[in-house]
Parts: structure tokens; C-alpha cells; sequence
């Protein structure tokens, strides 16, 4: 069992925006190993938890504004000549942090990943015998799209 609760450091799999709060996969460009973890956005909804990102992972003098869309940034590619593939990003896998709502959220409410922003939505209606990758259970309700929802972070794997 991981004993530490709040964050540790990855690489990222690609040059790429991240903002706080999106949910990371294992990287598929480069190879982990025991020294390097590497993790990316999803390529798919339901796709396997590596950790949420634990800071707004950008090029020196990138400007986000309060309010803005988190999807018209996560996975944008940084102005030349930075290059933020293979840097170190906070990430957590267990412990509870606001991460972005894909929609309205439940209180309590399991959630996975919802999109290929890393945005999270309600488990539910899943077909019978598919796997669902949970990343944990919402603290509190969230209303609409990009609403910031408290997330306690613990991933397990169940079929639907």
C-alpha cells in the first residue's frame, strides 16, 4: 500500500498543458521504470487512474485566467521553445483534491474519467461486464460542467 498521501512527482508523456485538478493515465510514449513514472491525458473516457494533477503545469508566462475553460488548455502544446514533455509534475494518488467536473456530480457519488481533458464524471450506467476504473468518491455535489469537485482520491477496479 502507498503510505504517502499527497504528492509525488512524475513525467510528462508528451509536451503539454496540464491544469490542477485533471486526471493523468500511465504514459504510453516513453517507457516507466524504476526511476521515471510517466503519465499523460487520457486517450479515452474510463480509462485507467495514474494520479490527478497536483499543480497548473505550464511555460513560464503562460497566463490563465480565473474562469477559464480547463479543456481549451489541457493538451494544448506550449509556445516555442519550451518543451514541457519528460519534466516533473506533481501528481496524487491518494488523498483528496478538487478536481474538474465533466457535469453534474451526486454528493458522494463515485467518479472516473470522464473525457480526454482528464475531466471526472459520476460511475453509472455502465453496461454489464464492463470494467470501470473508479479514481474515488466525490466529497461534496458538483452542479455543471468545470465545476471544481473534492475528490477522495482512492482508485480501485470493479466490473459492472
Amino acid at each position: 500500500m502507498e503510505g504517502v498521501l499527497g504528492p509525488v512527482t512524475a513525467r510528462l508523456d508528451a509536451n503539454v498543458r496540464v491544469v490542477r485538478g485533471t486526471a493523468l493515465v500511465p504514459g504510453t510514449v516513453n517507457t516507466s521504470n524504476q526511476a521515471d513514472f510517466y503519465v499523460a491525458l487520457p486517450a479515452a473516457a474510463n480509462a485507467v487512474f495514474a494520479g490527478a494533477a497536483a499543480e497548473d503545469f505550464f511555460e513560464t508566462g503562460f497566463a490563465f485566467a480565473s474562469g477559464t475553460d480547463p479543456s481549451t488548455v489541457n493538451g494544448t502544446t506550449p509556445a516555442a521553445p519550451y518543451n514541457l514533455a519528460t519534466k516533473r509534475i506533481a501528481i496524487v494518488r491518494r488523498g483528496r483534491l478538487p478536481m474538474t467536473a465533466a457535469g453534474a456530480i451526486a454528493d458522494r457519488a463515485f467518479v472516473k474519467i470522464a473525457d480526454t481533458t482528464g475531466r471526472v464524471t459520476a460511475v453509472g450506467g455502465e453496461s454489464a461486464g464492463t470494467i470501470v476504473n473508479v479514481i474515488g468518491q466525490a466529497m461534496h455535489p458538483a452542479a455543471a460542467v468545470n465545476d471544481f469537485v473534492y475528490v477522495d482520491i482512492a482508485p480501485f477496479v470493479y466490473k459492472a
